[in-house]
């Protein structure tokens, strides 16, 4: 665990790169998601629903108190504060490099560190994959209390699934995972050597299936959306960095079409960046997200290679964060790739946080079991 000094220390950098980071956004930009209409409580206009009045009414109390910029680098504080505790007995010295990398993501940098849906779900779903963690694990400090931990798992992912709807969704696959896993006998699955390549292609076709019949049973569903989207990222946003789409250029049943839509709600196109540059920030942003998560799921895998129960686990894990971005997060951050960072941020728990987590609690029970295994050589 960090120490005192340590963690305010970090909280200290990462709040200054990421206040920066925010009002340079905002000069280049002129705005910042939709921070300002969850600050600016009674001065903007809006169309009403229950998780937008939640959340401007818990941010609207600073804008009276400390304006506008002011309320940014408060509420861009508080986001660091609360961050680094949660992750704070799981950032050692010798994982520094890849944690910071994955904490000074420009995306994490920025959006879930301003008044903002993404605030609310990005540190409640960092606190859900602690808690889930700890207890796979079985290393909680409440293991002996299992309505507590059950409470409070569940509660934070019932305000996850308020504040963020669908886009929770990897989420409650993850907790439908592990509840049923330890119910049931896993000893006779024989999980061999596994390969990323391997697990990617059964994502895609998972994903594919799932649109078949979502197609075949709910026709208008794709329809539906992408009209819904255009309105809403095309229409009603103007972005140069939003697309539109018809509905008969994309056969959701496609592999290729799939890859191609998930593939450009990573990355900018070649004329976005130039009459675009900060499009450069997503460039960036998204190159290290795929880095990262293939860099830190290779170091999971190998150090569970020998453990045929925990690589179903994490290789079912890893099927649902890979599905869910071909289903959710590839198709809605096509329309705009700018509101794509934005949404990003929903999904960086599970996807990053979750196998680091596990990484480093794995080195800790085995750091436990040769620390008793030398004492009893020691003490025969």
């Amino acid at each position: 665990m960090l120490s005192v000094n340590n963690l305010l220390k970090k909280i200290f950098i990462r709040s200054s790169v990421s206040i920066a980071l925010i009002l340079t956004t905002l000069f280049l930009t002129s705005r910042l998601g939709d921070a300002f209409l969850y600050l600016m409580k009674y001065e903007m206009p809006y169309a009403a629903n229950l998780r937008t009045d939640f959340t401007r009414g818990l941010f609207g109390f600073f804008f009276p108190i400390f304006a506008a910029k002011g309320s940014l680098v408060i509420v861009c504080i508080l986001a660091n504060i609360l961050l680094y505790y949660s992750l704070r007995k799981y950032l050692k010295k010798y994982n520094t490099l890849i944690w910071n990398l994955v904490l000074f993501l420009p995306s994490l940098l920025i959006y879930s560190t301003i008044p903002s849906k993404e605030f609310l779900f990005f540190i409640s779903a960092t606190n859900y994959i602690v808690f889930e963690c700890e207890d796979l694990f079985n290393i909680t400090p409440y293991k002996k209390n299992k309505l507590f931990i059950f409470i409070r798992k569940y509660l934070t992912l019932a305000f996850m699934y308020f504040i963020r709807g669908p886009l929770c969704m990897p989420y409650i696959c993850m907790a439908i995972l592990l509840a049923i896993i330890k119910k049931i006998n896993l000893k006779l699955i024989n999980f061999e050597n596994i390969n990323i390549t391997r697990l990617f292609l059964i994502s895609l076709a998972m994903s594919l299936v799932c649109n078949y019949f979502v197609s075949l049973y709910f026709p208008s569903t794709f329809s539906e959306q992408i009209a819904r989207f255009n309105t809403t990222f095309v229409e009603g946003d103007g972005s140069f960095l939003a697309r539109s789409i018809t509905e008969d250029t994309f056969n959701f049943i496609d592999p290729i079409s799939l890859i191609r839509f998930s593939f450009l709600s990573l990355f900018p196109t070649i004329n976005q960046m130039l009459i675009k540059p900060q499009s450069l920030v997503i460039l960036i942003d998204s190159l290290l997200v795929v880095f990262l998560y293939i860099q830190i799921w290779s170091t999971l895998f190998y150090f569970i290679r020998e453990d045929k129960y925990a690589k179903f686990i994490f290789s079912s894990l890893f099927i649902i964060v890979v599905s869910s971005y071909f289903l959710l997060y590839g198709l809605l951050g096509y329309f705009n790739i700018g509101a794509a960072l934005r949404f990003r941020t929903n999904i960086i728990p599970i996807a990053l946080f979750m196998p680091l987590i596990s990484c480093e609690l794995i080195k800790k029970k085995r750091e436990t079991f040769y620390d008793r295994n030398r004492k009893i050589l020691n003490n025969p």
